[in-house]
């Protein structure tokens, strides 16, 4: 990475960043809102989700046809509504005294290498790391904001320690999905809290086997609640965050249980909701990066921008329910 060729305070594009940012937005395996709200990429940064109408449950009528009377008549609707990409980004600066340690080092080290680089792409490792994270926390906000679905899609909550209804309360969610018309529920995910209170819960636990550990697992949720196990998936969101730095780590899903239908990919069918991303206009990728040289001391700011949008469609397709501790 040579220093030559830039305009000092003027933002340059950084393609090796930008290949090393790509490579990196692989989320970490305890980030669940995406099977939630799949990615589903866009090339455009306006545009426009349909809104179902359910019709194919309006079917109390007489369909047989007598002679010299024509079929009945369908009444459908299809709405849409408008959606706008946001632009995220995240910016971290090198300070010139980090510069020149990292060039001592590196000769004090004998190699030949450029040492910026290794900063550099350090620096680009912490903007992915937490913009993946962001991504994930606006998803969750999404997902757990009970104004977004039906007043049937979010039970009431019940004491997840003592309750003991738990499996008749996931049996009720997925029959409320089921009920929608487009399959059956094929997806149950547990916060952190829920999780550990369903744990403690002596009522769920005398209905495991006296062979099976006294803990519950994704295989033991779908075996209570009769879920097909070859197409119902079960999951555990143990995501964290802080608000500030050093503060104390916050789940992002705690102390709800989410219950409904998924899929993978937009294929013009019912979802409960997608992830819209596009490419960046600068490179063509979906993550773009450029370097900025501050002042007489050459300080380095490293820039990070990409774009997306959590977008739930079909919010009857999923079931909210709270949990709460006796205790």
């Amino acid at each position: 990475m040579p220093d030559q060729g830039y305009v000092n305070g003027a933002a340059q594009p950084a393609p090796m960043l930008s290949r090393f940012a790509i490579t990196a937005t692989t989320p970490p395996e305890n980030f669940m809102a995406n099977l939630i709200l799949p990615d589903a990429q866009t090339d455009t940064f306006l545009g426009k989700a349909p809104v179902r109408g359910n019709e194919e449950l309006e079917v109390d009528d007489d369909d047989l046809i007598g002679n010299k009377t024509d079929f009945p008549q369908v009444m459908w609707s299809e709405g849409e509504t408008a959606w706008e990409l946001g632009m995220h980004g995240r910016r971290a600066t090198i300070g010139a005294l980090s510069i020149e340690r990292a060039r001592q080092a590196q000769r004090a080290a004998g190699s030949g290498g450029d040492p910026m680089y290794d900063l550099e792409t350090r620096v680009t490792g912490i903007l992915v790391a937490q913009n993946l994270r962001r991504t994930e926390l606006l998803k969750w906000r999404v997902i757990l904001d009970e104004t977004i679905y039906p007043a049937e899609n979010v039970l009431d909550p019940i004491e997840i320690d003592t309750t003991s209804i738990l499996r008749e309360t996931l049996i009720t969610a997925s029959e409320i999905v089921e009920a929608q018309g487009q399959g059956a529920a094929n997806l149950i995910l547990f916060g952190r809290g829920a999780l550990r209170g369903a744990d403690r819960n002596a009522n769920l636990l005398d209905l495991l086997p006296e062979t099976s550990p006294q803990v519950l697992t994704r295989g033991l949720i779908r075996t209570l609640t009769q879920l097909p196990e070859e197409s119902t998936r079960v999951e555990f969101a143990s995501s964290v965050y802080r608000s500030t730095p050093g503060g104390p780590l916050i789940p992002m899903m705690d102390n709800h249980i989410w219950v409904g239908r998924v899929k993978a990919a937009p294929d013009g069918k019912a979802a409960f909701g997608w992830t819209y991303w596009m490419n960046c206009m600068e490179n063509g990728k979906r993550v773009y990066m450029n370097r900025l040289l501050l002042g007489n001391q050459e300080t380095r700011s490293i820039g990070l921008k990409n774009y997306y949008l959590p977008s739930p469609e079909d919010t009857s397709l999923g079931v909210l329910i709270p949990t709460t501790f006796s205790a």
